[in-house]
């Protein structure tokens, strides 16, 4: 059965602005399915992540206060980068990151946050997808999560201006355990 969300069932909402960060952290909706005694809550961790109120209370026990606040802001500046990049992204016939894509991504971002691993830049890519950037001293990682499910990135060497990896990984399990190596 599939419940449709009007305005109606919307508690609180937070505008998106391009040129700056959205402000609030959560947006709550209420909704009732057909034939169901009580109101179920639902918390967005952004506008493409939705939780009920029992996984948002696991999810945020499991992160610090600090981690939990830029987990949040990460999710946002991903769907600000969306949002912010669309009509680009359009004018040039580039499909917008899916919804697996951006699911994936904050998922991806969830797991590193938890060892305080942060992209220092999040972007969509013209290759359809999100990329996260990552930078540890003269080395930078483009992490880029693909539409068509497939995961690549590459490490170049700032400084001398060359490339030291290119490889896809198949797995975000594996491009976690990647990324985490990326730091050690």
């Amino acid at each position: 059965m599939t419940t449709t969300l009007t305005e109606e069932h919307i508690s609180t909402t937070e505008a998106q602005d391009c040129s700056s960060k959205t402000q609030n952290i959560y947006s709550a909706i209420n909704y009732q399915k057909q034939g169901a005694d009580k109101i179920q809550i639902l918390y967005f961790l952004s506008d493409n992540l939705i939780v009920p109120v029992n996984d948002f209370i696991n999810i945020q026990n499991r992160l610090s206060k600090k981690q939990s606040a830029i987990f949040n802001q990460l999710c946002r500046d991903i769907d600000n980068a969306i949002v912010c990049e669309k009509e680009s992204l359009e004018e040039q016939g580039i499909a917008l990151p899916t919804e697996k894509v951006i699911s994936d991504s904050k998922q991806l971002l969830y797991e590193l946050v938890q060892y305080n691993i942060f992209p220092e830049e999040i972007s969509t890519t013209a290759e359809e997808g999100i990329c996260l950037t990552f930078q540890k001293e003269n080395r930078r990682m483009f992490l880029e999560v693909y539409n068509d499910e497939e995961i690549g990135y590459i490490i170049e060497d700032i400084n001398k201006k060359q490339l030291l990896e290119n490889k896809d990984l198949h797995s975000l399990t594996q491009t976690k355990e990647r990324i985490i190596n990326f730091f050690d």
